[in-house]
């Protein structure tokens, strides 16, 4: 009777759940550290002395700018470079209709009161069973994931196998043939 329930035990799986239409939370993090990234780069080659300044009045303007910046990425090509590289996509609540730029706009700025609040408004997206930020809930949108579950580590092993093949050495070519080792221990005589 022990043994049967060892054996349970031991051949128990766990139960997989359904993928979820929603975005995680690692997913959106990362799509969130490439876009501050690009956002970054833009202001290192267009206006390097405003990253520089400590005063709050440059600080506030450079917060207000990334989130102009983005409500016009977003709204112009209806994604961010993060969010394209992620395959997630930005929604209205209803999940079909796109978003508009007041709300794409009212959405960046409540971004920031969620990351200001201890990261509490975007810890919340592992709790919310739509997975959504504060920033979502108030402004009435959803992050769809576009892309099917696994995708990304199937990407990550094909590029890793490319990666072998143009990176493993050339391939050994033809052996060349060597003369027979002597068996045994016979001694040559030479004759002088």
């Amino acid at each position: 009777m022990l043994l049967e329930k060892l054996e349970q035990l031991v051949q128990f799986k766990r139960r997989k759940k359904p993928p979820s239409p929603y975005a995680d939370y690692n997913t959106r993090m990362i799509a969130s550290v490439i876009d501050v990234m690009c956002l970054l780069m833009l202001f290192q080659l267009f206006a390097p002395e405003l990253l520089l300044r400590r005063d709050p009045g440059s600080v506030l303007f450079c917060i207000l700018s990334f989130a102009l910046l983005m409500t016009l990425i977003q709204d112009t090509l209806r994604t961010t470079p993060g969010k394209w590289l992620m395959g997630i996509k930005l929604v209205r609540r209803d999940e079909v209709s796109e978003v508009g730029f007041l709300r794409l706009l009212l959405r960046y700025v409540l971004c920031l009161f969620s990351c200001a609040a201890a990261l509490l408004g975007l810890l919340w997206i592992m709790v919310d069973k739509k997975r959504r930020a504060w920033h979502d809930i108030a402004s009435g949108t959803v992050v769809l994931n576009m892309r099917p579950e696994g995708w990304y580590f199937d990407k990550l092993k094909q590029g890793w196998q490319w990666l072998r093949g143009k990176c493993s050495p050339p391939a050994t070519h033809e052996a060349v043939a060597q003369p027979p080792a002597d068996e045994g221990n016979e001694r040559r005589e030479d004759t002088v």
